[in-house]
């Protein structure tokens, strides 16, 4: 049981005035936990338990931590995508045809199916396949995850620590992957560190997308806005 302000208070004050050692303070304020049976038995039953269940549920499900898991299992799978397209070839458009073009001491061979090389002008000899990391631009393009620094207007409802009610406000998007971008902003409400929006290119609106964040409103409760976001 976690003491009260009142019962730690008194126990500095024994502390200081030596009527308990430092080690007695400490065993009181900071107690170890001890194996106990009984506790033991009680969880494990607790798994028919609905209200420990609902409780279970509801720690997981609340919107700071889908936020969290979002980024962490885009950061994961846009890594590994960006890998495996890095490592596929070019291709280029040449209707079945070939083309040879000399560069400084080696010649980029374009094949007829678009695939391209680089071979020795010399001996004829390929040294290696183009791929798209070979490709500056073509690299960056394909990149799906990386970040940003890009202004973006904000307006939405918020939902907590008051009145549920239309805001708006400025930010900046820090990071993208894919189709989803997570950015930073504040509104007339609350300061939202953490939003996560979806693009809405698949229906021509390139530069808007739709959210949801989580931040702090300026009398420090927890707010939730769900919000419409464009690009400057």
């Amino acid at each position: 049981m976690d003491l009260t302000d009142e019962q730690k208070s008194q126990l500095k004050f024994l502390l200081d005035t030596n009527v308990i050692s430092q080690k007695e303070y400490d065993d009181k304020m900071y107690p170890k936990e001890t194996w106990d049976v009984k506790k033991f038995a009680n969880g494990m039953l607790s798994i028919f338990s609905p209200v420990e269940w609902a409780k279970d549920i509801y720690s997981l499900l609340n919107v700071r931590k889908i936020i969290i898991y979002l980024i962490i299992i885009i950061s994961i799978f846009g890594y590994g995508y960006m890998k495996g397209v890095k490592g596929k070839p070019v291709h280029f458009d040449v209707e079945g045809k070939e083309a040879y073009i000399k560069l400084n001491g080696e010649t980029l061979h374009i094949k007829s199916d678009g695939t391209a090389e680089i071979i020795d002008t010399k001996t004829g000899k390929k040294i290696k396949d183009i791929n798209v990391k070979d490709v500056k631009d073509l690299d960056k393009f394909v990149t799906p995850v990386a970040f940003q620094f890009k202004p973006v207007g904000v307006v939405g409802t918020g939902f907590g620590g008051g009145k549920a009610g239309i805001e708006g406000g400025v930010g900046i998007s820090w990071l993208r992957a894919w189709y989803t971008s997570v950015e930073s902003f504040v509104t007339n409400r609350a300061v939202y560190p953490v939003g996560v929006s979806y693009k809405l290119d698949k229906i021509k609106m390139p530069n808007s997308a739709i959210g949801i964040g989580v931040g702090m409103r300026y009398d420090k409760s927890i707010r939730t806005i769900f919000y419409y976001r464009w690009s400057f």
